[in-house]
C-alpha cells in the first residue's frame, strides 16, 4: 500500500515535469522521463496504464496538459467547451 502511494506521488510529480518540458519544446525530455518510469514503476500495472495514456497524449499533443502552442487557460476551457444556450 505504502509503495503504491509513493509509485502515484512520483507519477503526479512526472507528469508536472512532463508538462513543463512540453511548455519547453522538450519533446525528448518526455520521452526519456517516461521510459525511465516505465522501468521503474512496471510492477504497477495501473501506472503503466497512465504513462501509456501520457505518452499517447504527448505523442498527438492535443490535450491541454501538453500544449504545443501557448494559452491561458481559460482559453484553452473555451475552446473546448461548446457555447453556451440559453
Amino acid at each position: 500500500m505504502v509503495a503504491s502511494r509513493l509509485a502515484e506521488l512520483a507519477v503526479a510529480q512526472l507528469l508536472v515535469q512532463a508538462r513543463k518540458a512540453a511548455e519547453a519544446g522538450d519533446w525528448g525530455a518526455i520521452d526519456r522521463m517516461l521510459a525511465e518510469a516505465r522501468q521503474r514503476y512496471a510492477r504497477f500495472l495501473w501506472v503503466i496504464e497512465v504513462l501509456e495514456s501520457a505518452e499517447e497524449i504527448a505523442r498527438s499533443a492535443t490535450w491541454p496538459g501538453f500544449p504545443k502552442s501557448r494559452c491561458t487557460p481559460r482559453e484553452r476551457c473555451t475552446a473546448a467547451c461548446p457555447p453556451r444556450t440559453r
